[in-house]
This record gives C-alpha cells, sequence and structure tokens, in this order.
C-alpha cells in the first residue's frame, strides 16, 4: 500500500510542477492568472465578474491562444480517479483542488470571450466548433460580440445540418444586420450569462417562429414547435 501511495504523491508532484509551469506562461493582471480571474466569473457578486471583465480586456489577444485550448481542454479519466481515491485514503492528507466541470469551464470561457469582444477574433475556430460540438447558444452569442469578423462563421454555421446550431447563427446574422447597437455593452455590464439568456429568449420566442418558414427545406409544419430546439441550459 505504501509504495501505491508513494506512486501518487510522485504523480501529483509531476501534475504540480506542470500547473505551476502552465501558470508562468499565462497571461496575468494584477498579479492574478488567468485561470485564477476566469473563476471570478462565477461569483455572485456583481463587482467581483466586472473586475473579472476589466482584468480580461487588459490581457487582450494574450489571452486568447489559453481560452480556445481550454474550452476542449478535459481532465484525464485517471487524473479523477486518483483524486478521488486520495481524498478516500486517510494514511496521508493531500489539500486536493475541486475539479470543474466542463460545462462550468466553457461558462468562464465564453464571458471571458465576451469581455475581449473584437479582440477575441482569433478564438472564432474554436467558438465555432464549440457551437456545433456542445449546441451552446452562449458560443454563437459570443462569436457575434466579435462583430463583423464573425461574419463567415455565422454564416457557414447557418447551413450546418443541426437545427439549433442552424437557427442560433442565423438570429444573430440577422441581429447583426439589422440591430447591431444591441450587442454593444456597456464596460460595468459584466453579466454575460444575463445577457445570453435575453437573446435565446427573443430567439426562442419571438424571433423564431417567424424565421421558421424561411429556413432551407424546413417548414412550418415539419416539427411540432416543442420540439425543435432542446438545449441544455
Amino acid at each position: 500500500m505504501r509504495w501505491f501511495i508513494g506512486i501518487a504523491v510522485l504523480i501529483l508532484a509531476v501534475i504540480g510542477v506542470a500547473a505551476i509551469s502552465r501558470s508562468v506562461f499565462e497571461p496575468a493582471y494584477n498579479g492574478r492568472s488567468l485561470s485564477q480571474w476566469l473563476i471570478e466569473f462565477d461569483s455572485s457578486s456583481s463587482e467581483k465578474r466586472a473586475e473579472a471583465n476589466e482584468a480580461v480586456r487588459h490581457m487582450g489577444k494574450r489571452a486568447v491562444p489559453f481560452l480556445a485550448e481550454r474550452l476542449f481542454h478535459r481532465t484525464p479519466s485517471w487524473k479523477v480517479k486518483l483524486m478521488l481515491w486520495l481524498n478516500r485514503q486517510s494514511i496521508i492528507r493531500f489539500r486536493i483542488p475541486r475539479l470543474i466541470d466542463s460545462e462550468t469551464e466553457r461558462a468562464r470561457i465564453f464571458a471571458a470571450c465576451d469581455a475581449l469582444g473584437p479582440a477575441a477574433n482569433g478564438a472564432l475556430p474554436a467558438l465555432e466548433q464549440a457551437l456545433y460540438k456542445f449546441r451552446d447558444f452562449d458560443a454563437a452569442y459570443a462569436m457575434a460580440r466579435v462583430g463583423q469578423k464573425a461574419g463567415p462563421v455565422l454564416m457557414r454555421a447557418s447551413t450546418s445540418k443541426d437545427y439549433f446550431v442552424r437557427i442560433s447563427a442565423l438570429y444573430f446574422l440577422h441581429v447583426m444586420r439589422d440591430s447591431p447597437e444591441t450587442l454593444s455593452v456597456a464596460q460595468p455590464n459584466s453579466d454575460f450569462a444575463r445577457r445570453s439568456r435575453l437573446h435565446e429568449k427573443t430567439m426562442l420566442a419571438i424571433w423564431l417562429p417567424k424565421a421558421v418558414s424561411h429556413l432551407p427545406g424546413v417548414s412550418s409544419n415539419a416539427v411540432p414547435i416543442t420540439n425543435r430546439v432542446t438545449t441544455n441550459k
């Protein structure tokens, strides 16, 4: 048993060194790394969320490669099992950091891209892939917040065979063309999730029924309205 614990300690040490090395290269602001600021997007305090917004804006395009990479990062299953085992054993006590579920991590990254606005244009390929893979409306909104450079990406998504991906892209193309002012955000407004939900409700409740008849290959009676769109929100 002791040899197994020794191996576990060695593995954790390697993981710790890797985490420290990563944090050295991460952009930082006011003495805190990007990873630390991302956590603040979950805060119940609007002031802390606003501080995270400001921090990410100061990091600018330096933050984009890290955000794009982390969007699809998943904790290896062996690491999850090891941490769970170390928490259960009582021979040596470890302070194991809490594992963050992938949905929470994605929400933080979308909020950070929102904070960057046009400076997040380098993250467009990753955001597009996230829209296809996770069918997450927040990904489409984060793309739209980039501005006109997101147009070709959203246009491509608007031809997707996935109904939700297609209609989300079409909605934001419509907004960017007819009411781009609704995508502008005052500096103190860090409530990305609330703004995204408002856009999603608008799409589902008002714009979507009118747009169905204009979708290629889809008739207004093809699918019951309750089954047309499914999200994990």
